[in-house]
């Protein structure tokens, strides 16, 4: 499941280089969660900075919040939302190490009570 994304956009890509009209596709740490990522913020209710992932990130401690610069993502995320197809795994090591847990596709979590300030790396 990891290379249909890949694929994917290497499609989408080789499509645009033909000049064919490819569908449209999220852009990931652009500040807005979109079909297609899963993102994080850093305070509930989806506020005061986000992180949005179209790809896994192995090291959400060298990330800052988009909106809310001065947070590391890495143990700092209070709400998140998978709006995905695919279910993410979310990890309190680097490294998808660690204890581990996962959002389905479409779930949405504005309190974050089980993950709240311990998430280290996001992975599909």
């Amino acid at each position: 499941m990891k290379l249909v994304k890949f694929f994917a956009a290497a499609a989408v890509a080789g499509m645009s280089i033909a000049g064919l009209a490819a569908p449209a596709s999220a852009t990931e740490h652009n500040g807005v969660c979109e079909s297609g990522e899963f993102c994080l913020w850093y305070n509930p209710n989806y506020a005061n900075g986000i992180w949005d992932m179209y790809y896994s990130d192995l090291n959400l401690n060298d990330n800052y919040f988009i909106g809310n610069s001065s947070q590391r993502v890495g143990n700092n995320s209070a709400s998140a939302k998978n709006l995905d197809s695919l279910r993410w795994y979310v990890y309190f090591g680097t490294n998808k190490t660690g204890t581990s847990g996962w959002y389905d596709s479409g779930e949405v979590n504005s309190q974050m009570t089980n993950f709240r300030n311990q998430i280290e790396s996001a992975s599909y």
